[in-house]
């Protein structure tokens, strides 16, 4: 039960409602980490999660965003 409520948290996380992005990443590393400690390993997933991620940031990290995805499309 812990777990699913961790993913819930998880998945309604929102880089806005932090002052800094670091401290977003932080939280969101805080609960990868709990989630792990209850069995649920996320790491398979982490091209959804950056994805996830990229889609609630605003303009203003625009160029970040295209960055990754540039590089992930050059690794290929």
């Amino acid at each position: 039960m812990k777990g699913h409520l961790l993913e819930v948290e998880l998945l309604s996380l929102d880089p806005w409602n932090y002052d800094k992005i670091q401290d977003f990443f932080t939280k969101y590393n805080d609960l990868l980490l709990q989630l792990k400690g209850c069995g649920i390993d996320k790491s398979k997933e982490e091209s959804r999660q950056v994805l996830s991620i990229m889609s609630k940031l605003r303009l203003e990290y625009s160029i970040f965003c295209v960055y990754i995805s540039f590089s992930k499309a050059h690794n290929r």
